[in-house]
């Protein structure tokens, strides 16, 4: 028993290093489509800003510059830890770790989540003009002109603008996890 623990010791190294260059390609093609994927959705986001897109002013210009940040660094890293890695020998330590690639994917994956969040939770903000249209509906149904079916339809869209109103004062709690957070979380791939 001892001789196999110093023989499993001895291998582990080599079949750690041989584990890593079979499953790094797969790895790298996976932070790849995932860098495309961000620049896609950047491209998207900058005309959500409310420079370009006033009336969808969904992201600010800091998230948009944050995202690009992250994406430019995240493809200057893989090139330079590719290229590093493709000259060292097979039987070298390795530079490029698998547990490194998921590292930046998740990095990206929390700001891409971040934004689409505040994609999911957006509403328009409502202007001042349409505040007096609503005020006005609510008058002509007050005062009970027109017949039956218009005010019962004019009751239905007080009671779905109330409903929204309600919606809208529950304040919502975006929860952004802390780097601390985000280590103890395991990639998919490691398990």
């Amino acid at each position: 028993e001892e001789k196999l623990a110093q023989l499993k010791k001895l291998s582990n190294v080599f079949l750690a290093r041989h584990w890593e260059h079979e499953e790094r390609p797969e790895a790298i093609k996976a932070l790849k489509g995932m860098i495309d994927g961000a620049e896609k959705f950047l491209v998207t986001g900058r005309n959500l800003t409310k420079d370009t897109n006033p009336e969808k002013d969904v992201f600010t210009q800091v998230e948009i510059d944050t995202l690009d940040k992250v994406i430019t660094e995240t493809n200057a890293w893989l090139k330079t830890e590719t290229a590093a890695q493709k000259k060292l020998a097979k039987n070298a330590d390795i530079r490029l770790t698998v547990k490194d690639i998921t590292d930046k994917m998740s990095l990206l994956d929390r700001e891409v989540k971040y934004l689409v969040n505040k994609i999911k939770i957006w509403k328009p903000k409502v202007k001042p003009a349409a505040e007096k249209e609503k005020k006005k509906e609510e008058e002509v149904v007050a005062s009970g002109s027109g017949d039956d079916t218009k005010s019962e339809d004019a009751e239905q869209q007080q009671e779905q603008a109330t409903k929204e109103d309600q919606q809208e004062q529950e304040p919502v709690d975006e929860i952004t996890p802390t780097p601390a957070e985000e280590e103890t979380k395991t990639p998919h791939s490691e398990l």
